[in-house]
């Protein structure tokens, strides 16, 4: 496992961590806003009738996946 810490240490140096990292929380920053918004239309589109609710649900869910994905990286290089 040290081995493997050692490698890993020799390729990423604490300013491209902390690059990524930032990275990180600008996409993350992003994807509220993506999240926000499609609340925000698509609620509005589903009470119209013009949206069905299953899509806008799937497009969240995507969000949220993409989300995770962004929070579990940025959990990995603290």
């Amino acid at each position: 496992m040290n081995d493997i810490s050692n490698e890993a240490s020799k390729v990423l140096n604490p300013k491209d961590i902390k690059t990524r990292q930032d990275q990180i929380n600008k996409e993350l920053l992003e994807v509220d806003n993506q999240i926000k918004e499609l609340l925000d239309r698509g609620m509005l589109l589903v009470s119209r009738g013009v949206q069905d609710e299953s899509l806008l649900e799937e497009h969240l869910e995507q969000c949220n996946i993409t989300k995770r994905k962004l929070k579990n990286e940025l959990q990995s290089l603290d």
